[in-house]
C-alpha cells in the first residue's frame, strides 16, 4: 500500500483506494484469497471515498469540500460493471424499500444559516429517480443512516420553529408541528436527531438545553426534559438515547425522557455494542464495559485500548511490553469480555490499523500491507 492508501471491509470483499498517476483507483480484493476481482477509476481526487453496501451494489461516494461536486458511483459488486452515478453523496440508504437517498445535510451553529438543499430518493438497482424533497434556506434535515423500519421519515427543523417529518415512500411532507420559539437567539445551537421511532429537537433556553421528543407519525410531544447547557452528541444506546458533552455522559430513557444515569467527565464512549459501552478515561489508560441500562461497569478491561469507533463492530488493541507484537480482539456480550484474535507486527504503537467482520480480520503491517486472517469460529 502507498502512504495514503485506505482499506475497507464490505460485505466478502476488501477495498483498497490505490494512489494512481492519472487518478485514483478503488482495488476490489476477495477476502477468502486471490487476485482482485476488479478496479475502477475514482472520478474525484483529494476526496474522502466512503462506501456502502446495498442489495448486490457498492456505493462509492467521493466527498469533497469547496467548489468541486460530491459524486457517487454505484457498482455492481462481483463485476466492479457501474451501474449508475450521481453527482451527490450517499445520505442513507433505505432498506425497506431497496432505496438510495442522495444529498447533503450541513448542520452549521445556528440553524438560520443552513443553506438550502435536496434529498433524493432513487432507486438502487437502476439509479431512476423516486421523488426529490427540496429543503428551504434555513432548515435542517436528518435521518438515521441505515433505514430499517417502514415508519422512519426525515426529520426537518426550521428557524422558525416549525418541525417537519418527510415521509420515505412519497418524499410528500406528514405532518408539521410548532416546537421552540423563533426568537433569533434560540435558533443558535438548535438542532433535531431523528431516530428509528422518534424525532428530537435541542434548543438552548432559559440557561438550559431543552431535549423535546415527537412521535415519528404524526409529531405528537412526547416529552420534555432540561439539562445543563452544552451542545451535546446524541447516539441511540439499545432502550436509552445516550448524550455526550464535555461535561460527561448521560443516558435519557427513550419512553419517558428522565435521566437513568450519568458518567463523569472523564469518561469517554468509544463504541456500542448491543446492550454495553465502551468507555474509556480521557487519558485512555482504561477501558471498561458499561451497562447500557444501568450506567454501571460490568467489566475492567485492563490494558486493552480501542483506537476509535468504526461502522461495525470495534477492534481492541493490547501492545505486549518488550515484544514486537500488538495482540489484536473483539468485544463479546455473552458473556461480557474479549475475544482474542491473534497478534499482528507492531513495534511502536499503541493501536493497530484494522478492520473486521464476523469471518475476517485485516490489520495494515509495518510493512505497508494489509494482510488478512480468517476468524476461527469459537469451539
Amino acid at each position: 500500500l502507498g502512504t495514503g492508501a485506505a482499506y475497507q471491509i464490505v460485505g466478502d470483499s476488501l477495498y483498497v483506494t490505490e494512489a494512481q498517476p492519472a487518478n485514483d483507483r478503488l482495488v476490489a480484493y476477495p477476502l477468502p484469497s486471490g487476485p482482485p476481482r476488479w478496479s475502477v477509476p475514482l472520478p474525484i481526487l483529494s476526496g474522502d471515498v466512503e462506501l456502502a453496501q446495498i442489495d448486490d451494489l457498492l456505493l462509492v461516494s467521493v466527498v469533497v469540500s469547496g467548489p468541486v461536486e460530491s459524486h457517487t458511483t454505484a457498482v455492481d459488486r462481483a463485476t466492479g460493471a457501474v451501474r449508475w452515478e450521481s453527482q451527490l453523496p450517499v445520505a442513507a440508504l433505505d432498506l425497506v424499500r431497496h432505496r438510495v437517498l442522495l444529498g447533503q445535510s450541513p448542520h452549521p451553529e445556528a440553524v438560520d444559516l443552513a443553506p438550502s438543499g435536496d434529498l433524493e430518493a432513487v432507486a438502487a438497482a437502476t439509479g431512476a429517480r423516486v421523488w426529490n424533497h427540496h429543503r428551504q434556506a434555513g432548515c435542517l434535515g436528518d435521518l438515521p443512516r441505515r433505514i430499517d423500519k417502514p415508519g422512519t421519515g426525515l426529520g426537518v427543523l426550521c428557524a422558525d420553529g416549525t418541525l417537519s417529518v418527510v415521509d420515505l415512500d412519497s418524499g410528500r411532507v406528514r405532518a408539521t408541528a410548532a416546537t421552540l420559539a423563533t426568537a433569533p437567539g434560540l435558533r443558535f445551537g438548535s438542532d433535531v436527531i431523528v431516530l428509528p421511532d422518534q424525532v428530537l429537537v435541542d434548543y438552548p433556553a432559559r440557561a438550559r438545553t431543552v431535549v423535546a421528543s415527537f412521535d415519528m407519525a404524526h409529531l405528537r410531544p412526547q416529552w420534555t426534559v432540561e439539562l445543563e447547557p452544552t451542545n451535546y452528541g446524541v447516539a441511540g444506546c439499545g432502550a436509552q438515547l445516550c448524550m455526550f458533552s464535555f461535561r460527561g455522559l448521560l443516558a435519557l430513557d427513550l419512553a419517558s425522557g428522565t435521566v437513568s444515569w450519568r458518567l463523569s467527565p472523564a469518561d469517554r464512549a468509544v463504541a456500542l455494542v448491543t446492550s454495553y459501552l465502551a468507555v474509556t478515561s480521557l487519558s485512555g489508560d482504561r477501558l471498561r464495559m458499561v451497562d447500557t441500562e444501568t450506567g454501571s461497569t460490568v467489566l475492567d478491561l485492563g490494558g486493552w485500548r480501542v483506537a476509535s469507533y468504526l461502522v461495525g463492530p470495534p477492534v481492541l488493541y493490547h501492545r505486549e511490553p518488550g515484544t514486537h507484537r500488538m495482540w489484536v480482539g473483539t468485544l463479546t456480550v455473552a458473556p461480557p469480555g474479549v475475544r482474542v484474535l491473534g497478534a499482528v507486527p507492531n513495534p511502536d504503537s499503541d493501536y493497530s490499523v484494522c478492520d473486521r467482520t464476523e469471518r475476517y480480520l485485516a490489520c495494515r503491517t509495518v510493512r505497508d500491507a494489509v494482510q488478512v486472517w480468517r476468524i476461527g469460529v469459537p469451539g
